[in-house]
């Protein structure tokens, strides 16, 4: 039986401790399936903010009206400067 073959039949008693928080976390399908699209490599899981910062981003192009700077900065928690950017 192959490596991938076998990957099929692991469980969550079969993984080191760190591999088993995250299989528990995004599910075991799913963690065999990051196994096998980046297995070896050593991605980054980005911070929150990081991955809503576009959606502010496009909402606040959506919202902006030339007037409402100081508002929208304070409703999505960024600088005026942002917001004018």
């Amino acid at each position: 039986m192959t490596a991938e073959e076998m990957l099929d039949e692991i469980t969550l008693d079969d993984l080191q401790e760190q591999h088993r928080e995250i299989a528990e976390c995004v599910g075991l399908e799913s963690f065999r399936k990051l196994v096998r699209s980046f297995g070896g490599t050593a991605p980054s899981i980005p911070q929150a903010k990081e991955i809503v910062k576009l959606r502010v981003y496009r909402l606040i192009r959506e919202e902006y009206n030339g007037a409402n700077v100081r508002a929208l900065a304070t409703k999505y928690g960024v600088s005026e400067s942002t917001v004018y950017n």
